[in-house]
């Protein structure tokens, strides 16, 4: 196909929680590409994207790794996530608009790699327009727009 050909082949890598990544290669390309996979979390959401830094062999391990326990205690996150919104007071004010309980996680991407944090990023059900941003390392939430 000519898309093979321009972009490269599809290569296809499982993870057991995160879903299968895809990624297109040109032969013996080592350069540090980019993984998608999108999964679905009963009785949660629609879908999640997840983004992952990686090179032919698959997404980095330690992104996998860093990622897999945020989808594996999604409830527990967003709990958290609802609790420092609502003990700021300018977050507070900001999405008093909004039931936080709509909050759903949509996509998670690599934010600075030399640091290995992550961008969040949340919509609420009732409004795909609006949503917020949340940076994550080190297993805290360290910033929140």
């Amino acid at each position: 196909m000519i898309k093979d050909i321009l972009f490269g082949k599809k290569k296809y890598i499982p993870t057991e929680k995160l879903g299968t990544f895809e990624a297109r290669f040109k032969a013996n390309s080592q350069k540090v590409k980019t993984w998608l996979s999108t999964i679905r979390i009963e009785g949660y959401s629609d879908e999640i994207v997840i983004i992952l830094d990686g090179n032919s062999s698959g997404p980095f391990t330690k992104q996998i790794e860093h990622v897999t326990p945020i989808v594996e205690n999604i409830e527990q996150f967003d709990n958290k996530l609802r609790t420092k919104i609502q003990d700021n007071s300018g977050l507070n004010e900001k999405f008093k608009k909004f039931d936080l309980k709509e909050l759903r996680l949509a996509c998670i991407n690599p934010w600075d790699e030399t640091r290995n944090n992550f961008e969040l990023s949340y919509e609420f059900m009732s409004d795909d327009t609006e949503g917020l941003s949340v940076i994550y390392e080190n297993e805290k939430i360290i910033e929140i727009d």
